[in-house]
């Protein structure tokens, strides 16, 4: 799905984010080479594998950006 709206898109999914709260998310992301932000919600079920960035809410990542760019 990622790749499929990159290549309609014209996105470049190297310089693209992925954020996400299950380890699906974080996987998809990763198997494009997207960079990874997992919002860690305590859900019963396993955690991604990193590489990621962890982040406490969205509200965090919007502030890192904001300083960023």
């Amino acid at each position: 799905m990622l790749i499929n709206a990159a290549q309609k898109l014209n996105i470049k999914l190297n310089e693209s984010i992925v954020v996400g709260d299950r380890w699906r998310d974080i996987q998809a992301g990763q198997t494009v080479n997207c960079k990874c932000y997992y919002i860690n919600n305590n859900y019963k079920e396993r955690k991604p594998k990193k590489p990621y960035i962890e982040i406490s809410h969205l509200k965090e990542l919007v502030k890192e950006f904001k300083k960023n760019y």
